[in-house]
């Protein structure tokens, strides 16, 4: 990696740190919430992912839930699953990809998965899934939300 590259890498860290900031100050954002960022226009990965958004809160004990999402997730979509627990935050997808460049060069929150399919430095989910050997609902639950097995969805819609 060059110097060059190198500066531009941790300039846009640095941005994605004062993005993060903002965002926790004016929601306090604790460690009793779960963050999940999407940002795919795959409607079947954004409804999996918040599918098992109860899971991933009770795998970290959230009491609360937080949802950042981009125009690439539709938003008459996401109403189904709007609750009083989970709190839905609009970014710029630019704004989005600060936050993640930042989470990249720094895992500044434990509570927070970037369930994006692509757009990660260190994200292999599209390889992964191309090659057939995990379903996205494997993927979305062991290894973004990080869970021991794939629970069972109990219903459709935000069950938190």
């Amino acid at each position: 990696m060059g110097n060059r590259h190198m500066l531009y890498a941790i300039k846009k860290a640095w941005m994605g740190r004062g993005i993060w900031r903002r965002l926790r100050k004016k929601y306090g954002i604790n460690y009793d919430m779960a963050v999940i960022a999407l940002n795919s226009e795959d409607e079947e990965w954004n409804r999996l992912a918040l599918l098992h958004l109860p899971d991933y809160m009770e795998r970290k004990k959230a009491k609360k839930a937080m949802v950042f999402y981009t125009e690439a997730v539709k938003e008459r979509w996401l109403d189904k699953y709007n609750n009083v627990r989970a709190e839905w935050v609009f970014l710029e997808k630019g704004q989005m990809q600060l936050l993640a460049d930042y989470y990249c060069f720094y895992r500044f929150f434990d509570s927070i998965a970037f369930c994006f399919k692509a757009g990660m430095t260190d994200n292999h989910a599209e390889m992964i899934l191309d090659r057939g050997a995990i379903s996205k609902e494997e993927l979305i639950c062991l290894g973004f939300f990080h869970l021991r097995s794939v629970p069972p969805i109990r219903k459709e819609g935000m069950h938190v």
